[in-house]
């Protein structure tokens, strides 16, 4: 049970940075379109 957890680590993060590269993007792209 701890070393499936373990191993599932590496995947949560990844899935953590690609959600906040997203929340990036989407600010990003609100800060463009606002400044139309």
């Amino acid at each position: 049970m701890y070393n499936k957890y373990l191993r599932s680590m590496p995947y949560l993060f990844f899935a953590t940075q690609i959600e906040l590269k997203i929340q990036d993007v989407v600010h990003i792209f609100s800060i463009v379109a606002y400044s139309d």
